[in-house]
């Protein structure tokens, strides 16, 4: 595979979505999410950590299969970001970059974080440009609500003005 198809990629990667408010990184965006642990599946993991491998479920054996598989997209995403990623791994990182994050949101997030973003989003429209600019800037320092309803209103900027 030649350099030139590779660094393509990138720059679909980069400009993948072209809107009123920018993106943020979409590598940042799944390094957030992939670190993240929440407290219920911290416990899951705890429980089945103190378990033997031969009495585990197939439903906690497939959990740690996607956890693992987690954690190596993890470290990819993190060579990638590092310009230290061989071909092979570029196009793991660019598969998985240019997919839909909000199921891993949906999955991260607690049914009681779910209802507080839910009750932020219907105001989102309220929300100033500058309020989301900010809130980009600070990306790192949201917590995963903030995230989750960062990305919605990012998306529902686009879509707006795609369906004008």
């Amino acid at each position: 595979m030649d350099q030139s198809y590779l660094k393509r990629l990138e720059r679909k990667t980069n400009n993948r979505k072209n809107n009123n408010m920018g993106i943020v990184d979409p590598a940042t965006e799944w390094i957030k999410w992939l670190e993240y642990i929440p407290e219920f599946e911290e416990k899951k993991l705890n429980k089945i950590y103190k378990k033997k491998v031969k009495d585990l479920t197939l439903d906690e054996i497939n959990f740690l299969k996607t956890f693992k598989e987690r954690e190596e997209m993890l470290d990819l995403i993190k060579k990638y970001q590092c310009d230290k990623c061989d071909e092979e791994d570029f196009l793991k990182v660019y598969k998985c970059i240019n997919s839909p994050i909000i199921n891993l949101m949906l999955e991260k997030l607690s049914k009681d974080e779910l209802q507080e973003a839910k009750t932020k989003i219907n105001d989102i429209k309220d929300f100033a440009s500058e309020d989301i600019q900010k809130m980009k800037e600070n990306y790192s320092e949201l917590n995963m609500v903030d995230s989750y309803i960062l990305h919605i209103a990012l998306d529902m900027d686009f879509i707006n003005k795609h369906h004008k």
